[in-house]
C-alpha cells in the first residue's frame, strides 16, 4: 500500500491510497475458491462446477465486495498508523480502478477541535414565571368556546365546502412514496385547516368540488426524506368515503357534566392551568436558546470546514427548495439572494458548533441514550401519526439507520438538561404580553 498525503490542516487530512492489483486479485481468487463448493451451475452438481466457470459468473460482484473490504481495511491501518481518530465517518472515492490494474482511492478526514469547556456554573439565565389576569382567562375561555366544534355527516349529497371534512381513503402504487401514505383509509382532511396530514390536499379536494363517492387521481408533491427538504410529484388514487359538516358545541350542563366539571368557574379554571402549562413551555424554550446561546458565545474554536460545508449545503438546499415550492419564509423573501445565503450560512456555522459543543460535554461527562430511552422516544413519536403506529414502528425496525430521527433530540435534551441544572437561575415575574415579546425577539433572528 502506498500513502500519499495530499493536504494536511489542523482540522483537515486528505490521502491517495494505491493498491497493487495482485493484492486485490489474490483476496478475489480465495474469495471464489471460498465459494465454490457451495455453488450450484446448470448441468453440474453442487459444488462440481469448474473454478473458471464459477468465477465467469460471480466475479464481478466478489470483486466490488472485496474492493470495500480492501478499503475499510486500509483506512484502518490509515487511522491507526497515524493515530487519527475522526470526527466524523472519513469519506471515500474510487478515483481509478481497472482490472490488472491498481486500485486508487482518496479518504477526506474531518477532526474534531480542542477546546475547554466553559464553567457552566458561571452561567445565569432567566426564569420567566408569568402572572395570568382574569382579562387573559376570559379570553382564552372565549377562544376555547368558539374552538369546541364537531362533525357530523351530510344527508344530502352536495359538494364540498370551506369548513367541511372529508373523510378519504388514499392509494399509491409508486414504492417511493412514504410506506404510511401508500395505502391508508379513513383520513379525516379538514378544509381550510392550517394544520393538513398531506399538506395542500384540502384545497385540491375544494377546488374539485368533491362529493361523496368520488374517485379521482390526484399528483401531489410528497417529501421523500425525513429532513423533509426533497419533495417530490407522486400520483395518488383519491376515494371520498365521506363528507361532514362543521357544528358548534354548546358549553352547557350536559356538556360539563360529560368533561367531568360541575361549572363554568371548573372550566375556567382548567383552561388557567392548561395556559399556565402552556407558558411554561415558552419559558423553559427561552431558557434553552439563552442556554444554547451562553454555550455559542462562550467557546471559541475553529469548525472544520468539510463538516460545515456540507451542513450549509444541506440547508441551502432545503432553501432552494422552499423557493421552488412557495414556502420560503415571509422575512427570506425579502432578501437578497446574497444576504439570504450570509443568513443561513451563520445558521450553519452556529448548528455545527453547537452540535460540537454538545458531543463535547457528552463525552467528557459519559452521556449517553440507552434503549430504554430510544424505546420511549420510538413510543412518542409514534403518538404524531394516531393509527399509523404500527407502520412506524415497522419503519424503523427496517431502517435501522434512520434512529437518529429519534436517538438525536434525546441525546440533544440530555445535554441541555445537564447543563441546564449546573446554571444559576434568576426568577423573574412577568405578563403574558411581555413573555410573548421575549420570545419573538429571542427567536426573530431563525438561529
Amino acid at each position: 500500500m502506498q500513502v500519499k498525503e495530499i493536504q494536511s490542516k489542523k482540522l483537515f487530512k486528505e490521502y491517495l491510497i494505491e493498491v497493487p492489483h495482485n493484492e486485490i486479485d489474490e483476496k478475489t481468487d480465495l474469495k471464489i475458491k471460498e465459494l465454490a463448493p457451495k455453488t450450484n451451475l446448470p448441468g453440474f452438481r453442487k459444488g462440481k462446477a469448474p473454478l473458471n466457470l464459477v468465477k465467469k459468473k460471480y466475479e464481478n460482484d466478489i470483486l466490488q465486495e472485496v474492493i470495500n473490504t480492501v478499503i475499510q481495511e486500509k483506512l484502518k491501518n490509515l487511522l491507526d498508523e497515524k493515530s487519527i481518530k475522526p470526527l466524523r465517518m472519513p469519506k471515500i472515492a474510487v478515483t481509478k480502478y481497472e482490472k490488472n490494474k491498481i486500485l486508487e482511492f482518496n479518504i477526506k478526514i474531518d477532526l474534531p477541535p480542542e477546546f475547554d469547556l466553559y464553567d457552566f456554573t458561571k452561567l445565569e439565565l432567566n426564569d420567566y414565571e408569568v402572572k395570568l389576569t382574569k382579562k387573559d382567562i376570559d379570553e382564552n375561555y372565549d377562544k376555547f368556546v368558539k374552538s369546541q366544534i364537531h362533525y357530523h355527516s351530510i344527508n344530502e349529497n352536495r359538494e364540498v365546502k370551506k369548513n367541511d371534512q372529508i373523510i378519504i381513503s388514499i392509494k399509491s402504487e409508486d414504492e417511493e412514496v412514504p410506506e404510511i401514505l401508500r395505502k391508508e383509509n379513513k383520513i379525516p382532511v379538514n378544509i381550510g385547516s392550517e394544520h393538513q396530514y398531506i399538506p395542500e390536499l384540502d384545497k385540491i379536494l375544494l377546488e374539485k368540488k368533491v362529493k361523496k363517492g368520488d374517485q379521482l387521481k390526484i399528483d401531489l408533491k410528497i417529501p421523500t426524506d425525513k429532513e423533509k427538504k426533497n419533495n417530490k410529484l407522486f400520483k395518488f388514487d383519491i376515494s371520498i368515503i365521506d363528507i361532514k359538516e362543521i357544528h358548534k358545541t354548546k358549553i352547557d350542563e350536559d356538556y360539563l357534566k360529560k368533561n367531568n366539571m360541575k361549572s363554568i368557574d371548573d372550566l375556567k379554571k382548567q383552561i388557567e392551568n392548561n395556559l399556565k402549562e402552556q407558558f411554561q413551555l415558552i419559558s423553559s424554550e427561552i431558557s434553552k436558546k439563552q442556554l444554547l446561546d451562553s454555550l455559542e458565545n462562550n467557546h471559541e474554536f475553529e469548525i472544520p470546514e468539510g463538516i460545515l460545508n456540507d451542513e450549509n449545503q444541506s440547508i441551502w438546499q432545503r432553501v432552494e427548495q422552499a423557493k421552488k415550492d412557495g414556502s420560503l419564509d415571509p422575512d427570506d423573501k425579502q432578501l437578497k439572494e446574497k444576504d439570504l445565503k450570509d443568513r443561513y450560512e451563520k445558521i450553519a456555522k452556529r448548528r455545527v458548533k453547537l452540535a460540537l459543543i454538545i458531543s463535547h460535554i457528552a463525552k467528557k461527562n459519559e452521556i449517553s441514550v440507552n434503549q430504554e430511552e430510544i424505546s420511549k422516544g420510538l413510543m412518542d413519536y409514534s403518538k404524531n401519526y394516531p393509527g399509523q403506529e404500527k407502520q412506524i414502528f415497522e419503519y424503523f425496525k427496517n431502517n435501522p439507520s434512520e434512529i437518529e430521527v429519534i436517538r438525536g433530540p434525546i441525546f440533544e435534551k440530555k445535554v441541555i438538561e445537564f447543563v441546564f441544572d449546573k446554571t444559576k437561575k434568576i426568577k423573574k415575574s412577568i405578563n403574558v404580553e411581555k413573555l410573548m415579546k421575549i420570545q419573538k425577539d429571542l427567536f426573530n433572528n431563525n438561529l
